[in-house]
């Protein structure tokens, strides 16, 4: 009798963890591409990113950045972030800007799973001399 009673339990308990790990929206994953001279700096306004109780952050910042920061838009739920090379560099860079649950702060999920982030992605090229 015993026995019988271990599976429906081990059953309901799979989905009962499974289900609170799941989002209840899409995710937003957004790849921005852009193309810069030396020394140019950039900006873009992210949309509202996440839900109330995540915060927007760097979670991977930039290898050859002078300036690499996301801030908040005054009067709006928008975020500018901002890039600029390190003086004369010539080559690409990635910076990744997430919308990341205020408890957390890089330490992972509660469910294990860091890939469930609304993220852009900007992937920099800064092409030219500097000469």
């Amino acid at each position: 009798m015993k026995k019988s009673l271990i599976i429906p339990i081990a059953f309901i308990c799979f989905l009962f963890l499974n289900s609170s790990c799941e989002k209840e929206e899409a995710d937003v994953d957004v790849i921005v591409a852009v193309t810069l001279t030396p020394n140019q700096a950039y900006t873009y306004q992210i949309p509202k990113l996440g839900d109330e109780d995540e915060q927007v952050q760097i979670t991977k910042d930039a290898a050859h950045a002078l300036i690499s920061r996301v801030s908040p838009v005054a009067n709006s739920q928008a975020t500018l972030f901002e890039y600029t090379p390190a003086l004369n560099y010539v080559g690409s860079d990635e910076v990744v800007v997430s919308a990341v649950d205020k408890g957390r702060r890089g330490r992972g999920s509660k469910c294990g799973n860091d890939d469930d982030d609304d993220r852009y992605t900007f992937r920099i090229s800064i092409a030219g001399n500097t000469e």
